[in-house]
């Protein structure tokens, strides 16, 4: 709930990729958003968080073809 306030977003990242061959690889990202004042965390693509945190997490593996 923003009251006409300035938003301050404070995020985090990080990503790792791992190569199983040289075509194939896996891989694990994270990112932690948090705001002050009572106003919704949202992570870009994602749906607003119902506090003012919000942690989003994604893995996959990637095959070039």
């Amino acid at each position: 709930m923003n009251d006409g306030n300035k938003v301050d977003y404070h995020q985090f990242g990080l990503q790792a990729d791992y190569l199983l061959s040289k075509r194939t690889d896996v891989y694990a990202e994270g990112v932690v958003q948090f705001t002050k004042s009572g106003n919704v965390a949202n992570v870009y693509g994602t749906d607003p968080s119902s506090s003012s945190r919000q942690i989003v997490v994604s893995t996959g593996i990637r095959h070039r073809f």
